[in-house]
């Protein structure tokens, strides 16, 4: 055998052990109970990173807290709900605490990650700049998955005025546009 094939069976072989070695890891974790990651997709009527678009679909857009869970539901696939703390409307008036449902999260019963549309679920204490949309029939806030909670709580006071200011010049920029339906 010439040292070319060798190196190339050798690529195989080791391939092929890795992709084995990777299936018994998996299992085994889940057979420990271990985290579960699911991910769900979704076609949406916009372009969900089109910050025009979401601001056009979103009733409100505000800048929020989010002080903890509070439920969640699975009819439609996991949807987890948070109370949050409004911090400054930017589109719509919203009172001083809301409930906003995220599409995904995580299932403590299941041991069960569900990441929505490559949304990561929101964190307790963390500050967003939130696009929700309102039903009034489950009376909660949904927001717009990846571009609808964009997370704040590192920004300094200076930037988050200025990416307030950019908001708001978005909201007014769409001002009179349609949502689709």
């Amino acid at each position: 055998m010439i040292p070319k094939e060798w190196i190339v069976r050798a690529a195989v072989f080791a391939s092929g052990a890795a992709v084995a070695a990777g299936f018994f890891l998996v299992w085994d974790r889940e057979r420990d109970g271990e985290l579960q990651v699911d991910e769900m997709h979704a076609s949406f009527a916009f372009d969900i990173d089109d910050e025009k678009q979401v601001t056009v679909f979103a009733d409100n857009v505000f800048i929020g807290r989010v002080i903890g869970r509070v439920g969640s539901r699975t009819e439609d696939g996991l949807e987890v709900q948070f109370k949050v703390k409004v911090l400054e409307n930017i589109k719509g008036a919203l009172p001083a605490e809301v409930t906003v449902n995220q599409q995904g999260g995580y299932d403590p019963a299941e041991k069960r990650l569900v990441v929505f549309a490559g949304d990561l679920p929101l964190s307790s204490g963390r500050t967003y700049i939130f696009s929700t949309r309102y039903s009034k029939d489950l009376g909660f806030h949904t927001l717009v998955p990846r571009s609808g909670d964009i997370n704040v709580t590192e920004l300094p006071d200076s930037a988050l005025k200025k990416e307030i200011s950019r908001r708001r010049g978005v909201v007014e920029s769409v001002a009179g546009l349609k949502a689709p339906k």
